[in-house]
């Protein structure tokens, strides 16, 4: 994944737009998160259709622990992106920065 370019106070603007959210307002794309997120919904599907099956409890362990990483790295992605865009535009104001700092200490106390 691409750090984002943009520094609004040197007046260069990140050269995707749309990946960025240095206008105000705008937030960045995670369209490229999709065809993960498919593919673990299509993960869970299949344990679901294993404990029907009544497989073993550990293939059923596995595959949940596969999708739990897979998760993570959606969820990675994500953040790596929010803080590289979001995060880096709301540095420029003081009152946005705290803002930003509160929203991923909530996040990290929720998480963990």
């Amino acid at each position: 994944m691409k750090k984002c370019t943009c520094n609004p106070a040197k007046g260069t603007l990140c050269s995707k737009p749309k990946d960025c959210c240095c206008n105000q307002g705008q937030y960045p794309s995670h369209s490229s998160q999709i065809s993960r997120l498919n593919r673990i919904s299509g993960q869970i599907e299949g344990i679901k259709k294993m404990i029907h099956e009544q497989r073993y409890c550990l293939d059923i362990l596995m595959q949940i622990t596969a999708v739990r990483s897979a998760l993570k790295s959606v969820e990675e992605n994500i953040l790596e992106r929010h803080l590289n865009s979001c995060v880096m535009n709301a540095m420029q104001s003081d009152s946005e920065k705290c803002k930003k700092v509160a929203e991923i200490v909530e996040l990290f106390k929720k998480s963990h």
